[in-house]
């Protein structure tokens, strides 16, 4: 869900980026999406460096940060833990950048910059090998095809990270030359849009209970035939053992635990009302208004945001359609209300874009 959040965010601050900088509310549409999709894109990759971690341990206890290393390099695959660090540590270095451009310009050195500059071509090399080991670990190594999500989302975020770190590269290659801005936009533009493809796919597998995603691929498979994941050392080989109960999983009950293409789409909305929410708060703090009007801006969009990120943590345990009333009719009265919402917020940001540049026609006669 953050990883979708923060993709939409990227692919609007990179497509509003590509028509006009100069602007006070185009620079509120730019520098905070960008900032607060990195934040997300950092969660999300904590998330997944989380659960890498913990593979490797007995069950016992969870780590947060630092694992038992000589025993996660023997359960877990290579390209599983180089995949998911550099993904979170490209995260973290790219957020710079943002975070550097929404802080107040108190006169800083050269060389902050120059800083800034380096984080995001680390960051952009880091998504770019990440994306290959998706690749590796899926498509190369592992036993994924063209039918399954999880081939087409591994290929979007390689692409995407590979237009990254293109987009990381201007910074320094294309400085001097006339229309580098535009490169780097376009670059971030396109590979933000196939991030936002792969992650409404990483939702589809979670429909499917592949909570392992692209690179922990032993977790999607023991899930899939309704066993369990154990690490360790089974029969002398140390790896990831996939353990199964001796009996199937009855396919209602599994089918119950899984999200409808309906439920995928309505997830999507609301990640996209989200986005628009705080989107649209950061334009009214652009705006000449009076403090008054501001406050009631950020606390009605705090509010919005508060509510959207109450319904997605309730559809992480609740994937289907409640039969019972008046659950049921709850759960299709939040469909509809926050459908609406969604319109409402996208006009409202529709109207703050700015118009795209029209070149002068002249006049013969």
């Amino acid at each position: 869900i953050t990883f979708l959040q923060g993709s939409l965010l990227f692919t609007l601050a990179a497509g509003v980026a590509s028509i006009d900088t100069h602007s006070r509310v185009t620079r509120a549409l730019t520098k905070w999406p960008n900032a607060i999709g990195g934040f997300l894109f950092v969660i999300g990759t904590y998330c997944g460096y989380v659960e890498l971690i913990n593979a490797g341990q007995d069950g016992t206890r969870r780590v947060w940060l630092w694992p038992r290393w000589r025993r996660l390099t023997r359960v877990v695959d290579w390209d599983s833990t180089i995949g998911s660090i550099s993904y979170f540590v490209g995260a973290i270095l790219f957020e710079v950048g943002p975070v550097h451009d929404v802080l107040p310009d108190w006169g800083q050195p050269a060389y902050v910059e120059v800083i800034c500059h380096a984080c995001t071509f680390g960051g952009g090399v880091l998504f770019l090998v990440g994306g290959v080991c998706e690749v590796t670990h899926n498509c190369v190594w592992g036993t994924a095809t063209v039918r399954d999500p999880v081939y087409w989302v591994s290929v979007c975020n390689c692409v995407g990270g590979i237009l990254f770190f293109f987009g990381g590269t201007a910074c320094f290659w294309f400085r001097w030359v006339e229309g580098f801005a535009e490169f780097e936009q376009v670059n971030y533009f396109v590979g933000s849009g196939l991030f936002a493809i792969g992650s409404v796919l990483l939702v589809v597998m979670w429909r499917a209970n592949s909570f392992g995603m692209t690179l922990l691929r032993q977790v999607n498979l023991a899930l899939q035939i309704g066993g369990r994941v154990r690490t360790g050392v089974t029969r002398g080989t140390p790896g990831v053992a996939v353990m199964t109960d001796g009996v199937e999983a009855d396919e209602e009950v599994a089918e119950q635990g899984k999200f409808s293409i309906r439920g995928v789409t309505f997830l999507v909305i609301y990640c996209w009302l989200w986005c628009a929410v705080a989107v649209n708060c950061a334009v009214s703090f652009s705006l000449r208004q009076p403090w008054w009007r501001h406050f009631a801006d950020a606390a009605m969009g705090g509010l919005w945001l508060a509510v959207v990120t109450v319904v997605l943590l309730v559809h992480s345990t609740v994937t289907s359609v409640p039969p019972a009333q008046p659950y049921r009719f709850v759960l299709f009265a939040f469909r509809f209300i926050l459908t609406v919402a969604t319109g409402v917020q996208t006009c409202v940001l529709v109207q703050s874009l700015p118009s795209p540049p029209t070149s002068p026609m002249s006049c013969s006669g």
